[in-house]
């Protein structure tokens, strides 16, 4: 009986320790998806700008005798 006790309570200590890495591991991929969003946020930004800096260079060249 004591032998069943002992292996109830490690097998709950296991399920706790299962839940805290599952609950972390959503809590990392939430943050994933918020960081590759904002990743992506920034490169759509960064080939704008470049279009725009290449469109003003463009015309700084036509303006210039």
């Amino acid at each position: 009986m004591e032998k069943e006790n002992q292996l109830i309570a490690e097998l709950e200590w296991i399920k706790e320790i299962a839940q805290k890495i599952d609950t972390e591991n959503h809590s990392l991929m939430k943050k994933y998806m918020d960081l590759k969003a904002q990743y992506s946020t920034q490169e759509n930004d960064r080939e704008i700008l470049l279009r725009h800096l290449n469109h003003v260079n463009s015309n700084l060249e036509l303006t210039q005798p």
